[in-house]
């Protein structure tokens, strides 16, 4: 069993140097809900306690790349229910999940975690609010790495 991700903890998302996943509004660089995409609707982060607190680890080689960070107790402060005639509630964690040495796709990480739900998420609507809320939560924070002609 995964050691346990604190409420404290920081988290790193690499946003990938895509103008969907960020925009220029005025004078601020603001990160979409796009930089949240996962098909398996997971996103993925990295724990800063276990990556030196070094946004580059995130980043990596891409360096065109931008990192935007969360925390634990805001992510699993989202409250997410599905739409219809019996609604469904969403319980939303941040989950350990390091990447061994032996993964066949996957290089090694550590720091790997994943932000679920639980039930999980099957609906492209419920993953879209988890991803906007997601946003919205990295920008209230700022980047820590801009995309690569935004520093």
């Amino acid at each position: 069993m995964s050691e346990r991700v604190e409420d404290t903890e920081v988290l790193y998302r690499r946003v990938i140097f895509d103008p969907l996943c960020f925009e220029v509004v005025g004078d601020k660089i603001v990160v979409t809900s796009t930089a949240f995409n996962d098909r398996h609707k997971q996103p993925s982060v990295d724990r800063a306690k276990l990556c030196n607190a070094e946004p580059a680890y995130t980043q990596g080689a891409d360096k065109r790349a931008g990192v935007v960070s969360l925390i634990t107790e805001e992510v699993r402060s989202i409250s997410l229910q599905s739409g219809g005639e019996t609604p469904q509630t969403y319980i939303v964690d941040v989950v350990a999940d390091p990447v061994g040495p032996d993964h066949p796709h996957l290089v090694e990480n550590p720091a790997h975690a994943e932000i679920r739900a639980d039930p999980s998420i099957s609906s492209k609507g419920v993953f879209q609010r988890l991803r906007r809320s997601l946003a919205l939560l990295a920008q209230k924070r700022g980047w820590l790495i801009l995309p690569d002609e935004n520093r």
